[in-house]
């Protein structure tokens, strides 16, 4: 997978990839070696200008563990992290009981 260059005005462009494994659903803490090792090999074969991960703070474990092996192993990159509401309420622009932050994930 090359960078092309748009005729129209030059540009080089590189391909979207979006790499996907298949692990066991509510085990990620237990896996975290084969997972560390499936990011060190995607990092690998991919030269990444952004890599999308879970937010640290998500109650779920797995999305927790991607998060931590996802910085780990991405450390010089630029790593930003999402959080899908999934039906969920948003946050407020600024939480209530601690006013410290911008979002916060107390209020729940």
């Amino acid at each position: 997978m090359g960078a092309e260059v748009d005729p129209a005005n030059g540009t080089t462009t590189r391909p979207f990839v979006v790499a996907v494994a298949d692990f066991e659903d509510s085990y990620f803490p237990a896996h975290s070696r084969s997972i560390n090792q499936w990011l060190t090999d995607v990092r690998s074969r991919v030269h990444p200008d952004v890599v999308l991960t879970q937010a640290r703070f998500d109650v779920h474990q797995d999305q927790r563990e991607v998060n931590q092996l996802t910085w780990n192993v991405f450390r010089d990159h630029l790593v930003l992290e999402c959080r899908p509401e999934m039906g969920r309420r948003p946050l407020p622009a600024q939480c209530l009981s601690c006013r410290s932050r911008p979002t916060c994930w107390n209020a729940r």
